[in-house]
């Protein structure tokens, strides 16, 4: 009886220590599960960290560009401002041109008129001509958009 006894106990014992190893073998798995699970995230986080860098350095080259951006519109509104200034001078010129050419025509015809029709050597059709104010205004647009921008411009 007393060693059926010391048979049931030591039966007993070797399936507590299986259990027991089956136990520990299944908390094992589960470490080597949660260590991978760790790595990927120490991945993710430096993956993340470098997203994080890259977004600064965008948002920095954006600000950039914007402050670029903003500098060649004022540019560009100078320039329109230039070109609506000269062609207002240009419309002007033409009106003292034209004038002018009047002047030149009756003092002509004034000496015309003296000189008995002799010695006129100016014809009316020497009259100065400028070119149009749309023209010149699309000249002067042309020149200001040729010009490359400086960096100090731009900046």
């Amino acid at each position: 009886a007393l060693q059926d006894a010391a048979a049931a106990a030591k039966e007993e014992a070797r399936l507590q220590v299986e259990e027991l190893a089956a136990e520990a073998e299944a908390q094992r798995l589960r470490a080597d599960a949660l260590e991978a699970e760790v790595e990927g995230l120490r991945v993710d986080e430096a993956k993340a960290s470098e997203l994080c860098l890259r977004l600064e350095a965008a948002e920095h080259n954006m600000l950039a560009l914007e402050r670029q951006r903003d500098s060649a519109m004022e540019d560009l509104r100078e320039a329109r401002a230039k070109c609506s200034a000269l062609a207002i001078a240009h419309e002007e010129s033409e009106g003292a041109l034209e004038v002018l050419n009047r002047q030149i025509t009756q003092q002509q015809q004034q000496q015309h008129h003296q000189h008995g029709g002799e010695g006129s050597t100016v014809q009316s059709s020497q009259a100065i001509k400028l070119p149009s104010a749309k023209t010149a205004a699309s000249e002067e647009s042309a020149i200001v958009h040729s010009q490359p921008h400086t960096e100090s411009q731009v900046a």
